[in-house]
């Protein structure tokens, strides 16, 4: 029966003849034979090329080219649930990968009529393992200058990688070395960016990773000055951070070099100029050592020094 909607009748006839005398002998017997209709199973997907499944892949099926059926059923072998349905609308179907090897996965159409006839079509899809990038950093922000380090988290299906640096392809394999990021301002926070790119097997499957956002603290510029840089005590000196750049706050210290520990003197919000007293009660001259430590935003902070040298102090004596 070459229809898929009519039923075919055929009609068998038997005839049995003796030719051994005369007159010869015949008889007959006939039937007919039903051939029901065999329905004609097919669908089309979108998504034809088999090389570029990457997982998730979905994807739309309809049953065209099926006919002479009233009953179709669509089996998966990805474990997932049959679908059961009485026309061809199309439906969306999606296939996953998370393993790291090419899964074959089958779709099976049945179809069959109101006679009890089926008929089959069925096609095998390749899906290529699902690729996820990710990236972590041990620390965003820091003052300049920012020494990060990264550490590459993609899935193990993710054999080949391309670092980004503000955009920039900077380095292509698994592990970025270090990073050192830069601020160049006293005031102003400097801002970057890092990102990897992951892509599977014939760099047909790839992802993006979330961007690391880091944050470069500005160092302050710091300039110190100190007028007089010599002479007798008690000698009163002149310190001034004027000219420094980014600085919130100004703490002085002093010491004498041959001491261990420096001393504050003084603390601020501002560069301007102030005096101090350096003393010197010994037989010889004696060195100080000034310095200024700058600290600006988000703790950041430098410092300068400078050198103050204070003669003995000379008391007139005589005998008459």
């Amino acid at each position: 029966n070459n229809t898929y909607n009519t039923v075919a009748r055929y009609v068998i006839t038997l005839v049995v003849r003796d030719d051994n005398g005369s007159p010869v002998c015949e008889s007959s017997f006939s039937d007919t034979v039903t051939v029901l209709p065999k329905p004609l199973a097919g669908f089309v997907r979108d998504k034809v090329n088999p090389s570029t499944l990457c997982s998730p892949t979905g994807m739309r099926i309809i049953g065209r080219g099926s006919q002479g059926a009233n009953a179709y059923t669509w089996n998966f072998t990805d474990g997932s649930l049959p679908i059961f349905a009485t026309d061809t609308v199309p439906f969306f179907k999606t296939f996953f990968n998370n393993g790291t090897t090419i899964l074959p996965y089958g779709i099976e159409l049945i179809v069959s009529n109101s006679f009890g006839c089926t008929d089959t079509a069925s096609e095998t899809i390749n899906i290529r393992p699902k690729v996820v990038a990710g990236a972590t950093v041990d620390k965003l922000i820091e003052c300049s200058p920012l020494i990060s380090n990264f550490t590459n988290t993609s899935s193990p299906s993710a054999v080949g990688f391309t670092w980004y640096r503000d955009g920039i392809p900077v380095f292509f394999n698994k592990d970025l070395p270090s990073q050192t990021f830069l601020n160049n301002s006293a005031s102003d926070t400097a801002k970057y960016s890092v990102f990897v790119v992951a892509r599977g097997q014939g760099d047909v499957c790839t992802d993006t990773s979330s961007v690391l956002s880091l944050k470069v603290l500005p160092k302050p510029n710091v300039v110190i000055s100190a007028s007089p840089t010599n002479g007798c005590s008690p000698l009163s000196v002149e310190l001034s951070a004027v000219g420094s750049t980014g600085g919130l706050t100004y703490t002085w210290f002093v010491k004498k070099t041959s001491d261990t520990a420096f001393v504050q003197v003084q603390s601020s919000s501002s560069p301007a100029p102030f005096s101090t007293t350096l003393f010197n009660s010994s037989l010889s001259a004696v060195n100080y050592l000034v310095k200024v430590v700058v600290t600006g935003l988000g703790g950041c902070s430098d410092s300068a020094q400078t050198n103050v040298t204070v003669f003995p102090d000379v008391s007139p004596s005589f005998t008459p």
